[in-house]
């Protein structure tokens, strides 16, 4: 039983993750970090799995990059996205 609540974290840090990129999309790894009390290890551990998952896409260099929000792969299930009112990812420059 004890998976189950890191398992419950987790998904309450990447939906955290995807609502903080989504309002600020200049947030650093760094940021990320002091926002979600974790580590920037922790921030890129989680950065990772997302994006291995499907809901974050890396664009540009691993300095100075971004990551688009996938909203086609889960983001809905994730964040209530009816009330955005554009329909462009959201991007963030978080440095990969």
């Amino acid at each position: 039983m004890g998976g189950t609540g890191r398992s419950k974290t987790a998904q309450k840090t990447t939906q955290k993750i995807i609502v903080l990129i989504q309002g600020n999309p200049d947030i650093t790894r760094q940021q990320l970090a002091t926002e979600l009390g974790i580590t920037n290890s922790g921030v890129k551990c989680h950065l990772k799995k997302m994006e291995d998952k499907g809901l974050l896409r890396g664009v540009g260099p691993d300095k100075g990059g971004y990551w688009e929000v996938q909203k086609d792969r889960g983001f809905k299930l994730l964040v209530d996205i009816d009330s955005l009112e554009r329909e462009t990812v959201t991007h963030g420059r978080v440095g990969r």
